[in-house]
């Protein structure tokens, strides 16, 4: 596996995954959430143009997405993209910058995230705020999903109750063949 597309909502786990991933296998893991929270903490003149959509929950629109991560990713390679495509036209652009090898879809209940995010007492993780990012994510994960499943490259690990971090690595790995 050369490069890894994380897909599910915020709390679903990608990051943890991630970690395990880039521990084991050697992945770079860049996450669009933690390159939004360094634009922020820097105050930098790209997080004005992002800050409306962030602090209402709504994501930023595709272009000024797009613009952030492929500045940072460019040269890269064995990548583990973790909150990114969110969109149908986010993939597509993706497919045209770089070869996916795999979509790894981790299919958390609603009340798993939401219960996570709220123990997690993040400043941009309030109730209202977490049901938003919910609700979009399913309107267009649904797309995602299929565009990817339509090329063979989606792959699904589902959790209905709260397992441990090691448990659904496990799931995941299973899944992956490795």
């Amino acid at each position: 596996m050369k490069n890894i597309v994380l897909i599910g909502p915020s709390g679903s786990g990608k990051g943890t995954i991630a970690e395990f991933l880039v521990r084991d296998f050697g992945f770079t893991h860049v996450s669009t959430g933690d390159l939004f929270r360094k634009h922020r903490e820097e105050r930098s003149v790209f997080w004005e143009k992002v800050k409306p959509y962030y602090d209402s929950g709504k994501w930023v629109p595709d272009s000024l997405t797009d613009e952030m991560l492929f500045n940072h990713i460019r040269g890269m390679d064995k990548i583990i993209l973790d909150g990114y495509p969110r969109t149908l036209g986010q993939a597509k652009v993706l497919d045209k910058n770089i070869d996916i090898d795999v979509a790894l879809l981790l299919d958390v209940s609603d009340e798993i995230v939401f219960n996570r995010l709220m123990s997690r007492a993040r400043d941009d993780d309030s109730e209202i705020i977490i049901r938003e990012r919910l609700r979009s994510f399913h309107l267009s994960a649904k797309d995602i999903k299929r565009y990817y499943r339509e090329q063979g490259k989606l792959v699904e690990v589902t959790q209905e109750h709260e397992i441990g971090k090691e448990e659904v690595y496990k799931m995941v790995r299973s899944a992956l063949g490795v």
